[in-house]
């Protein structure tokens, strides 16, 4: 039997641009992690939309599509084939394939005490952890409007529409979607429309792991990938006016901590990326490594510096009072913090 899994790592950047020319694609682009590819193969579209992650040997198509592939299943697409044919089609293309069942050889073959040792190693190891893909329908539940409180703060219901903001009647709160970066639903959050509430403002009413998440990156990749920039912001509601205003490449982290994921996920991007965090994170202060106190955005310098373009949106003429973003005085004072954001070399 064939291993595919083992088929799809084994394809070459070239080898996958080679197949792609083949089944009609008209356009490409390298970059630095990934490649964008013509969406002319998968739907006959002509924008550089649909995204090869070289990390995952998997595509996403952002257009018309909004669907993940992998090479065996994007042939699939294009020349309805079933998996079979598709897979056989690959295999002959690259000229070779893998077998699941291979001769074990005697240096393979590990004593009881070695298997013991690395059962051992294995069991110390940090859980690995995902989101759980919900099912879309789960948001019918809930009244598809935008919500008055929300366009009194500025955000048309035009962008809330485009966002699918709705209304829970239940909790009495406005409730989005969080969804991974392959349009998949992880998690739901309300937010309360009692402006006096504190502590439970927003919680979750599916919740999901969001150290696995960039919000918005599901609709705002493309942009991001343009631009060569993106905006981190710690609220949706943010991310939501910045795309009223035509800086669509943004992604908002559902509070101010960066997690190794998230991280990892901004610097692999390989652009600028600007942090606007709420103007009470720019003294704020936390534990180092050795238990002494730092500054969090010196924090964020060390961890960014020297991987990525770095930039903050810094409140250096008080433009903001404490606790607001800096989309919160409206377009023409984030224009200014934009412009003049703090670049970090």
């Amino acid at each position: 039997m064939i291993d595919v899994s083992r088929l799809i790592e084994s394809i070459s950047d070239e080898e996958i641009i080679n197949i792609l020319e083949h089944l009609g694609c008209d356009n490409y682009k390298e970059h630095r992690n990934y490649i964008t590819f013509s969406t002319s193969v998968c739907h006959g579209g002509e924008h550089l939309n649909l995204i090869y992650y070289r990390e995952t040997n998997s595509f996403y198509c952002f257009s018309e599509c909004k669907c993940s592939y992998n090479i065996i299943t994007l042939v699939e697409k294009v020349y309805n084939y079933n998996f079979v044919k598709a897979l056989q089609f690959v295999s002959d293309f690259i000229g070779r394939t893998y077998n699941q069942e291979e001769e074990i050889k005697d240096e393979d073959v590990i004593s009881d005490w070695k298997w013991i040792k690395k059962l051992k190693k294995k069991n110390k190891q940090k859980q690995i952890v995902s989101n759980k893909i919900l099912l879309p329908m789960i948001m019918n539940q809930y009244i598809q409007l935008p919500h008055e409180l929300w366009v009194q703060d500025g955000i048309k219901p035009k962008t809330q529409n485009e966002w699918g903001i709705a209304y829970d009647l239940k909790s009495d709160r406005i409730v989005y979607g969080i969804y991974d970066e392959n349009n998949n639903l992880v998690g739901v959050k309300g937010r309360s429309i009692e402006s006096d509430i504190d502590n439970d403002k927003y919680i979750y009413l599916y919740p999901c792991y969001k150290n696995l998440v960039l919000t918005g990156l599901n609709k705002t990749l493309p942009y991001i990938l343009s631009e060569k920039k993106c905006l981190v912001f710690e609220s949706f509601k943010s991310l939501l006016l910045s795309w009223q205003w035509g800086y669509r490449f943004a992604v908002s982290l559902e509070g101010s901590s960066v997690s190794d994921w998230q991280r990892e996920k901004l610097i692999t991007m390989g652009l600028e990326i600007i942090f606007a965090f709420d103007k009470d994170v720019n003294n704020l202060m936390v534990k180092n490594k050795d238990g002494s106190e730092i500054k969090y955005l010196t924090k964020i310098k060390e961890i960014f510096r020297g991987k990525t373009e770095l930039s903050f949106m810094y409140d250096k003429n008080d433009l903001l009072d404490e606790k607001m973003s800096p989309t919160d005085r409206g377009l023409e004072v984030f224009k200014e913090m934009y412009d003049k954001r703090l670049k970090i070399k």
